[in-house]
């Protein structure tokens, strides 16, 4: 069998073919990826921005649990909470009733509520029974 001459230029070719064709290669990528860096149009609308804290628009709601007092602020599935200068940020969960939150990695960190009455478990901590104070 004979190999066609094409090939067989290809096959006795310096090995320094493949490093030449690797580094045309790498700069070709790295034109497309500038051109696609190049300049933003200022005609084109731009996203709306994230608010820095997406609680600031949810209405606060206050209890107290004996003699703690609690800010609460509720907005899509999650809560955030302030008890005792401390901010817990929690996850709606399953309940049976209500409303049950649990922060995160911590489902000894619990906020449950229903109809102005609450119960508050801080990393284990069971406090008396939360009341609602304000902010309907």
């Amino acid at each position: 069998m004979q190999i066609p001459p094409r090939t067989a230029a290809r096959l006795t070719a310096p090995a320094a073919a493949g490093p030449r064709r690797a580094l045309w290669l790498g700069a070709a990528v790295t034109a497309l990826a500038l051109t696609a860096c190049g300049e933003r149009d200022p005609d084109a609308a731009l996203p709306p921005a994230a608010p820095a804290n997406p609680y600031a628009e949810a209405e606060e709601q206050h209890f107290t649990c004996g003699d703690l007092e609690v800010s609460a602020r509720f907005i899509e599935g999650r809560a955030r909470l302030v008890a005792d200068s401390q901010t817990i940020d929690l996850i709606r969960v399953e309940a049976a009733s209500g409303e049950r939150f649990e922060a995160a990695g911590d489902p000894l960190t619990v906020f449950w509520s229903q109809n102005g009455q609450a119960a508050l478990t801080i990393s284990g901590e069971a406090y008396p029974e939360c009341e609602r104070v304000s902010g309907d």
